[in-house]
């Protein structure tokens, strides 16, 4: 019986299956904009693909394993969203207008979260999810660094203005 509910659930949580997931949910969250398109006001939009797609597309993200080539896919796909809302930008990057709308790319969003998840379980009063972040603190150290988060001691807030504060400065106007 174990061994039946074992083979079952494995597939679900391969590598391959994230990523086809990924992938797909991007695809429909495009399509989803192509409908909210039929709303007049940008801002509407903008905010109906903030609450209803992007949970969608970040479900999950904080155990993402992603190669390059898979979160450039996702990406293209948020930045899309943007170029569609919007109309424009074809040519240029999204960034200026994403940071005008106070949104993340989704580079930044899974860091983000994979940065406060860790947080989240290092501060637990569980000793196994304590033990796993010590465990694997090598990973949170590597995504850290680049926002300048060394320690686990820094709260969300903290997290979350390092982030920002990154992308702030990778941003040309």
């Amino acid at each position: 019986m174990r061994q039946r509910i074992l083979t079952y659930i494995t597939p679900f949580f391969s590598y391959a299956y994230y990523t086809y997931f990924i992938v797909q949910n991007s695809i429909r969250i495009i399509r989803t904009v192509e409908l909210l398109l039929a709303v007049d006001n940008e801002m509407v939009a903008l905010h109906l693909l903030k609450t209803y797609c992007l949970p969608t597309l970040m479900y999950g993200c904080e155990v993402w394993s992603l190669t390059n080539n898979n979160l450039y896919k996702v990406n293209v796909a948020w930045n899309n969203c943007f170029r569609r809302i919007f109309s424009c930008c074809w040519r240029e990057s999204t960034r200026p207008l994403q940071l005008f709308c106070n949104t993340l790319p989704i580079s930044f969003l899974v860091d983000q979260r994979k940065l406060i998840f860790w947080y989240r379980m290092h501060c637990s009063n569980n000793p196994i999810l304590y033990a796993l972040t010590r465990l694997h603190q090598n990973r949170f150290i590597a995504i850290g660094c680049k926002y300048g988060i060394y320690l686990l001691t820094n709260s969300c807030v903290y997290v979350k203005e390092a982030v920002w504060r990154v992308f702030a400065g990778t941003v040309t106007l």
